[in-house]
């Protein structure tokens, strides 16, 4: 997943990586300069990071509602954070990390805990490229997850309301053919 995040009126490019095989462990790049982190949710808005550097340093970090749109708190020790999601730039993808194609099937997968918030499509709609296939509400940010290429929706696997992990299939495209030239 790649965004842009407005941090205390600076805008940064992060991207977030699950580091496969590994529970809880991300890579996270932000402005071109990689971090791994193992993440893991204490309660509904508190989470636990590890920067697994030399030091392996321990964060708690809050997440709290700002009360504007697309903007949360962040509070780290006893500073406090304001991030908020650039709508204008930030570009939600799955990348082939997490889409696989198999026979042109291509599943769509949660990038991260959190709730489905809306279904765009339903079974049998065609799609193209980009469209909005499920919104996934993950740290108080809604996510719009994408159809990686044009074609129609098999299945979706998932209903509004459900809560889903990481890596879990939320719903399959199959991939349209290659177009004819004569």
């Amino acid at each position: 997943m790649t965004f842009d995040v407005d941090v205390n009126g600076q805008v940064r490019s992060v991207k977030i990586d699950r580091v496969i095989g590994v529970d809880n462990r991300f890579t996270v790049t932000v402005n071109g300069r990689q971090q791994v982190i193992d993440a893991r949710r204490l309660d509904q808005s508190s989470l636990s990071v590890i920067l697994c550097d030399q030091n392996f340093s321990s964060h708690m970090v809050t997440i709290v509602d700002s009360g504007r749109r697309a903007t949360v708190d962040v509070e780290k020790s006893s500073c406090v954070f304001q991030i908020g999601l650039n709508t204008d730039r930030s570009v939600f993808t799955t990348d082939s990390t997490s889409a696989t194609v198999a026979e042109g099937l291509q599943e769509i997968t949660a990038p991260m805990p959190g709730r489905v918030v809306k279904l765009l499509v339903a079974a049998g709609d065609p799609v193209i490229k980009r469209q909005g296939i499920v919104v996934v509400e993950a740290m108080k940010m809604e996510n719009t997850l994408t159809s990686p290429s044009a074609g129609r929706v098999v299945e979706i696997k998932v209903k509004a309301g459900a809560v889903v992990e990481a890596g879990l299939v939320l719903a399959t495209v199959e991939q349209e053919g290659p177009l004819c030239s004569s």
